[in-house]
């Protein structure tokens, strides 16, 4: 998480090499075995979120983020746009604990800032899904 504009002023192009000097900045360098970032879909069509999957996606298979593995989450809406798993093309399944599903809620509400009620809050699942870049992210 970071303080990048998320109101909408910046479209997804713009944003995408903004997002990706961010990324230089904060772990430029590192060698990550895993990570985790947003789908295509952004989730639920946020902007940022798409600009976020396309800047970590495309820094990965230029080689400029080492990762040995890209994992994106596989969420989706449905009609009633709540954010529920997206098992189409989702390859890995990770199953929360109570005690794991609650520390994710309190680090929602307590570090992000969101209230109980909350879109981000009621969207904490206890199963997430993930996919996986096919194409393998290209050790730096």
């Amino acid at each position: 998480m970071t303080n990048l504009e998320d109101e909408g002023i910046m479209n997804i192009r713009e944003s995408v090499p903004k997002i990706e000097k961010l990324v230089r900045e904060h772990v430029g360098g590192q060698q990550f075995d895993y990570v985790f970032t947003h789908n295509a879909n952004g989730e639920y069509g946020h902007p940022r979120h798409i600009g976020v999957h396309r800047a970590v996606r495309g820094m990965a298979e230029r080689g400029q983020l080492a990762c040995g593995n890209l994992f994106f989450f596989s969420y989706a809406t449905n009609e009633r746009s709540r954010v529920i798993n997206d098992s189409r093309s989702a390859r890995y399944e990770v199953r929360l604990d109570r005690a794991t599903l609650s520390e994710k809620k309190r680090i929602v509400q307590k570090l992000y800032g969101f209230s109980r009620k909350s879109f981000e809050n009621v969207s904490c699942l206890g199963r997430e899904l993930f996919r996986m870049n096919l194409n393998r992210a290209r050790q730096a």
